[in-house]
């Protein structure tokens, strides 16, 4: 397809000047306020919710569950006036126009750690390497979010500044429990801070852990094993790969694997399991903490 002609490069430029944006975010930073006399925070929420839009529409020409070898679900939206507050106040030197995630949207999947490689490899192919970064928050973690994040700024149109968030089912889930988690025990979990409830600080402790050493240990041994029966890692490589993750007897599980497909598949069968039931706990704290939530308002 013509370049030219893909959804986003259809829309119309941004609304509002550069100095226009700036005096906005600054109103609605320190006065809550929703226009200045020029422009209305609704109109550009409009604008950059047809900017999702166009993107969605653009990501599923590109076919992205055939890149990670597994089906994908697209979503997205444009940020609301009271989160724009929140972070124009928590992070006073930002203006408006610079926050790259106003429209933002997000790609889950049942995939491996290298599955979201190819995905953010793809995205950047598509949009261009001047145009898309990768950032890559699994190793680096914002207060346990692990994911990979690639942000794109277009020069046109103009404005078009999007991020697109590339999560695997178990990156996802954690997520959308640790935000319930948030709306109970205050957002600013989110930044490193811990709330002064000890049951509330226990479960942001835990919940922390579990995505910086269990889900994380977990996908990266799912990728590792996926990796070896596919061919795309020689197989002299997985017992030192394991050893290197501390995992104890790692030649010999090494051997096992490459010497004996049922093990393998008993190996990835478990895997798939122990993922499952950690979903399942995720999912049953999530309807715990919302219970919560509506019982303390």
């Amino acid at each position: 397809m013509d370049p030219s002609i893909w959804p986003v490069a259809a829309l119309s430029d941004r609304p509002g000047t550069l100095n226009e944006l700036k005096r906005l975010g600054n109103a609605i930073r320190d006065a809550d306020a929703a226009a200045i006399s020029s422009l209305h925070y609704d109109e550009l929420w409009s604008w950059y919710n047809d900017l999702v839009a166009a993107v969605l529409e653009e990501l599923e020409l590109l076919d992205l569950s055939s890149v990670c070898g597994a089906p994908v679900l697209l979503t997205g939206r444009a940020k609301v006036r009271e989160t724009v507050r929140e972070k124009l106040t928590r992070r006073p030197s930002d203006k408006l126009p610079s926050i790259q995630d106003l429209a933002g949207i997000r790609i889950e999947g049942d995939m491996t750690l290298g599955a979201q490689d190819l995905l953010a490899a793809a995205l950047v192919d598509h949009f261009g390497k001047s145009a898309a970064k990768v950032k890559d928050l699994r190793v680096e973690d914002h207060s346990g979010y692990r994911a990979v994040h690639v942000w794109v700024r277009l020069d046109r149109p103009k404005g078009a500044w999007f991020e697109i968030q590339i999560r695997t089912e178990l990156q996802g889930e954690w997520a959308n429990t640790y935000e319930a988690l948030a709306d109970l025990a205050g957002r600013s979990i989110r930044y490193g801070e811990l709330p002064p409830d000890a049951d509330q600080r226990q479960a942001v402790e835990l919940l922390q852990d579990l995505s910086r050493n269990s889900i994380a240990r977990a996908e990266s041994i799912e990728d590792l094993l996926a990796r070896c029966n596919a061919g795309t890692m020689p197989d002299t490589q997985l017992a030192p790969a394991l050893a290197a993750m501390g995992i104890t007897g790692a030649e010999r599980a090494a051997q096992a694997i490459l010497g004996d497909s049922d093990v393998a598949a008993v190996t990835l069968t478990l895997l798939r399991d122990t993922h499952a039931q950690v979903l399942d706990m995720l999912r049953s704290a999530q309807r715990e903490i919302r219970s919560q939530s509506r019982e303390g308002r």
